[in-house]
């Protein structure tokens, strides 16, 4: 019953959007491109630190700290307010390793702050491996017409109110999720792997404080007993 409540959520995230695909520039708004970036951000966040401005945008508020070591969002008003920063185009070989790390310095139940993977934009479709108050981490699925979570896992590994670094591995069409480098869940037969761009998202009311960026191109995996989504 958890996920009731969020799926309803998500699915006025979708309506709040214009579905994405029916709203198309709102939703290109929200693929910043602002600021220099200091060097120290670019060291912390890689190509992601080119996405990060300080203008508001909607209910969100940013800033990018002094020396470049993190860059904290803040809504206090919309639960249905999202946004989505992501890296340049680049090679897509189906075998990238991204990590976050995150922080929820406030939130409620619906807070989500996390990993965006393979983004498309025709079709609309990504993934988002997010980090939840309560322990919780999961993985959604989003497209122009619906946003469900594929699977969900309360992980002992997650450092309740404090920064935790999440990392995605992506084999071919599977992913392989961790918590502060503990495999936490391994799922397969995933749509739009190999494709589209990575970065970080933010979902619904919070202060988001992300501390550091990494985007590699990942060993191949020899093909493991990947379970199917939770349906």
């Amino acid at each position: 019953m958890r996920h009731v409540g969020m799926v309803v959520a998500a699915v006025g995230l979708l309506a709040a959007g214009g579905a994405f695909a029916q709203d198309g520039d709102r939703f290109g708004d929200l693929i910043d491109a602002l600021g220099d970036g200091a060097p120290a951000t670019a060291d912390r966040f890689g190509a992601l630190a080119v996405a990060f401005g300080e203008e508001p945008m909607g209910p969100w508020s940013a800033d990018l700290a002094d020396d470049g070591s993190t860059y904290t969002l803040t809504n206090t008003e919309d639960v249905n307010a999202y946004r989505l920063f992501m890296t340049p185009e680049g090679k897509s070989v189906g075998q990238r390793r991204v990590t976050a790390e995150v922080e929820i310095a406030e939130g409620d139940a619906l807070s989500h702050a996390g990993i965006l993977v393979a983004y498309r934009e025709d079709p609309l479709l990504f993934y988002f491996w997010a980090l939840e108050p309560g322990g919780y981490v999961t993985l959604w699925r989003l497209d122009a017409e619906s946003a469900e979570y594929l699977t969900s896992a309360r992980a002992a590994a997650i450092v309740e109110g404090g920064v935790n670094r999440l990392t995605v591995h992506e084999n071919r069409d599977q992913l392989s999720l961790y918590v502060n480098d503990e495999l936490v869940g391994l799922i397969g037969g995933l749509d739009g792997m190999g494709e589209g761009r990575f970065g970080v998202a933010v979902w619904g009311t919070g202060r988001y404080v992300f501390h550091s960026y990494e985007e590699t191109i990942a060993l191949p995996q020899r093909a493991g007993n990947a379970r199917q989504p939770d349906r």
